[in-house]
């Protein structure tokens, strides 16, 4: 129960503590670990993120920087694919490093799961850029500037 409860809050905090008290607490958590353990958190990251090529287990602020960008911008990326319980000594050393509101966690409900990133649009093809907004202002303008002699057409058909 405990691991779970660090879980919830280790969330809370994510979403919702200052940058600065956040990158702290990891600052605090992962010099706590071992060595070994950190390596371990630098690879997640490395795996995870487009980001720490030259990062080392001794660098523990950059470490914690990386970690809390990551998990702000999708919770979890980076420390749910660490062993378990490495995680649970991360999300329990976290935890126990701040303080919060007990009140606005009470009323915290945690994102849904499975939100993934918004998708773009399937692109239609060539078929649909007479609807496309760039593509029918140049054609506009280049219609007001030179004339219609001067606009490439589409034959029909």
């Amino acid at each position: 129960m405990a691991p779970q409860r660090d879980a919830r809050r280790y969330a809370f905090l994510v979403g919702t503590a200052e940058g600065a008290a956040l990158r702290a607490a990891h600052e605090w958590a992962f010099g706590v670990l071992s060595a070994t353990d950190r390596a371990a958190v630098v690879a997640a990251v490395q795996d995870h993120t487009m980001a720490g090529i030259r990062l080392t287990p001794d660098d523990i602020p950059a470490l914690a920087r990386l970690v809390v960008a990551a998990e702000r911008r999708r919770s979890g990326q980076v420390l749910e694919s660490l062993p378990t319980s490495l995680q649970v000594r991360v999300h329990a050393t976290v935890v126990a490093a701040m303080t919060w509101d007990e009140a606005a966690y009470a009323a915290w409900e945690p994102p849904a799961d499975g939100a993934e990133d918004e998708v773009p649009p399937r692109d239609r093809g060539w078929d649909s850029i007479d609807d496309h907004q760039v593509y029918r202002f140049t054609h506009h303008s280049q219609e007001v500037i030179g004339g219609s002699q001067a606009v490439f057409r589409r034959r029909g058909g």
